[in-house]
């Protein structure tokens, strides 16, 4: 298995953090009130091989640093963007966690496609 990066919405970064880490980075996403620039408010996971989760409240962005330099919004790193129903994922972050850090990235995909949609 490979390590993971856990940096929360205020920059903060854990390696190889314990599911409990995560929750918490997300409960604060979720629960965050004082947001500036909506662009910066997200939580990422980032594996050894720079495939990126980018989290935020509605939108999930799986994000392929390590072939593609980031080049905006639909660039050819962007491997899947994805809006969810708000919270949904917290349920799941054990597997997601699990998948990122495996490198699967079609389980991921197919994980992440499958959350509950917002209404």
């Amino acid at each position: 298995m490979g390590m993971i990066t856990l940096t929360d919405r205020k920059g903060k970064e854990i390696e190889n953090p314990a599911i409990t880490d995560i929750q918490k980075a997300l409960n604060d996403l979720f629960l965050s009130k004082d947001i500036k620039n909506v662009k910066e408010n997200y939580v990422s996971l980032m594996n050894d091989s720079e495939l990126a989760l980018d989290i935020y409240q509605s939108t999930i962005i799986l994000q392929d640093y390590g072939r593609f330099k980031y080049d905006g919004p639909d660039g050819p790193g962007e491997l899947l963007s994805v809006r969810y129903k708000e919270g949904s994922i917290f349920y799941k972050i054990e597997e997601v966690t699990n998948l990122l850090e495996g490198d699967e990235r079609e389980k991921l995909i197919e994980l992440l496609k499958s959350l509950p949609k917002p209404e």
